[in-house]
C-alpha cells in the first residue's frame, strides 16, 4: 500500500476552510478511510498548531491536534538523527537565495517523506515543487 506525507498545508487548507478546502479533505479522507497510509512530521504539528492558535483560538487549536493525533492510518514521526541529517542535504541541495528558499522545516517534511519510503508528499507549498528524491502533489 502507498504512504503519503501530508505537510501542514493540508490541515490547514482543511481546518481553515480556504479555496482549497475539498482538494485536503479528499486526501485526508482516502488516509482515514485506509485506501493508503499516511505520515506526518511533529514539525508540521507545530506549523498547524501555531496558524490555529493565530487564526482561531485555542480551542480550535487543540481540537485540530485531536484529529490528527487521533487519525486512522497516520503516523506521527519525530525528527531522529537520520531525517536531520537527511533534511540537512536537502536543504543544501535545493535551497537557492532569492530563488528557492527552502525552510529548514520544508527540509525536514521532504527528509520524512524521504527517509520514511514514502510514495507521495502533498502540499499546497510550491516550494516543494522538482525534488528528485520523492514525487509531489503541490495543489
Amino acid at each position: 500500500m502507498e504512504k503519503w506525507l501530508l505537510d501542514s498545508h493540508v490541515f490547514l487548507d482543511y481546518f481553515l476552510k480556504s479555496e482549497k478546502e475539498k482538494i485536503a479533505k479528499d486526501r485526508i479522507t482516502a488516509i482515514a478511510t485506509g485506501k493508503t497510509n499516511g505520515i506526518i512530521s511533529t514539525i508540521a504539528l507545530l506549523e498547524v498548531k501555531y496558524r490555529m492558535l493565530k487564526k482561531l483560538n485555542h480551542d480550535k487549536a487543540e481540537e485540530a491536534m485531536f484529529l490528527i493525533k487521533n487519525m486512522p492510518n497516520m503516523e506521527i514521526i519525530n525528527v531522529d538523527h537520520t531525517v536531520a541529517e537527511t533534511a540537512a542535504d536537502m536543504r543544501f541541495k535545493y535551497y537557492k537565495k532569492n530563488e528557492k528558499e527552502m525552510s529548514y522545516a520544508d527540509a525536514i517534511h521532504i527528509a520524512t517523506a524521504v527517509v520514511n519510503r514514502c510514495s507521495l508528499i502533498i502540499t499546497g507549498d510550491s516550494d516543494f515543487e522538482k525534488i528528485d528524491e520523492i514525487k509531489t502533489e503541490v495543489y
